[in-house]
């Protein structure tokens, strides 16, 4: 018996040389002891797969998402101009294929207490002069301001805040849209993310936003926002009962000294298939905007 166990002791030696030979051969063809190591242990053995001390981190099969208050963050931090005007095209489809178009300018500025943005229409010649004035003060005690000029009456007159998501002027955007400039207040929504999307193409983090006062408009919010730019591509709107009822895309982002624009806006009332789209003819930023056109006062004026 001592025979044949020193026999079988010398067999297994031999066998395990020539398996450990094997290893290495397999590793000079392909390049890793680890690999080559599992594919010689046999399908089902113990221990197989690849050694602790080679083993690779788990495939992440997306990009991990940020927080909902970081979403939010980056947002608001997003770069931008202390004055701009904006020459618009605005056009209004009907869903019957009508289309009524108009031309106008979008002037805002930053102060130190406020960011006041003039909205005036300048064709055709029926709403000429028309001009909506938001006042957006940083302290969030005091309720922001609007005044609307319609030059028939030449007069203003205050915008409540229950109006704050009527249509301005038959469109599609609404005043608080108008006043929003694409970004949502962390004292106004609570967001959290829920996935990854994808809007015209650009790939971009989805969000939920829920208004903390229903002074807002809407219920709920889904958001889509593209990471490399801090920028929403996408915002849809749904009522207390889950209907979606608009849906605002922005689109032809260009990029000027850091700061993102998008020079293509388009609402559409999902109820009623009408759509406004929004288009920046020219941008003009940092601009000397002078502060006396942002008043009620100088609203008959024009921004001029």
């Amino acid at each position: 018996m001592r025979a044949e166990e020193r026999n079988m002791k010398a067999i297994r030696e031999c066998i395990a040389r020539s398996r450990v030979a094997a290893v290495f051969l397999a590793a000079a063809i392909w390049g890793s002891t680890g690999l080559a190591a599992e594919a010689l242990e046999p399908a089902g053995a113990p221990g197989r797969g690849t050694p602790v001390s080679a083993a690779a981190p788990a495939h992440r099969t997306a990009e991990e998402l940020p927080s909902g208050a970081e979403l939010m963050r980056r947002m608001q931090m997003r770069p931008d101009s202390n004055a701009r005007v904006d020459t618009l095209r605005v056009e209004l489809h009907d869903r019957d294929g009508g289309v009524r178009k108009r031309e106008a300018r979008m002037l805002r500025k930053v102060f130190p207490d406020a960011t006041r943005t003039l909205f005036v229409f300048d064709a055709p010649a029926n709403i000429a002069g028309t001009a909506l004035l938001t006042v957006d003060y940083d302290d969030l005690a005091r309720e922001d301001d609007r005044w609307l000029y319609l030059p028939a009456s030449r007069k203003s007159r205050r915008v409540s805040a229950a109006r704050r998501t009527e249509g301005f002027m038959g469109g599609d955007f609404s005043y608080e849209d108008i006043r929003n400039e694409a970004r949502l207040r962390p004292e106004e929504y609570r967001l959290r993310t829920t996935g990854h999307s994808k809007v015209g193409g650009r790939p971009c983090v989805q969000a939920e936003a829920i208004p903390k006062n229903t002074g807002l408009g809407y219920a709920r919010l889904e958001v889509c926002v593209d990471t490399s730019i801090w920028m929403p591509l996408r915002f849809v709107m749904y009522d207390n009962d889950s209907v979606r009822i608009k849906t605002i895309t922005m689109a032809d982002l260009r990029e000027a000294n850091g700061v993102w624009t998008a020079y293509r806006r388009v609402a559409r009332n999902d109820v009623n298939g009408h759509v406004t789209v929004v288009v920046s003819e020219s941008v003009e930023r940092d601009v000397d905007l002078k502060g006396g056109i942002f008043t009620r006062e100088a609203l008959a004026r024009g921004g001029r």
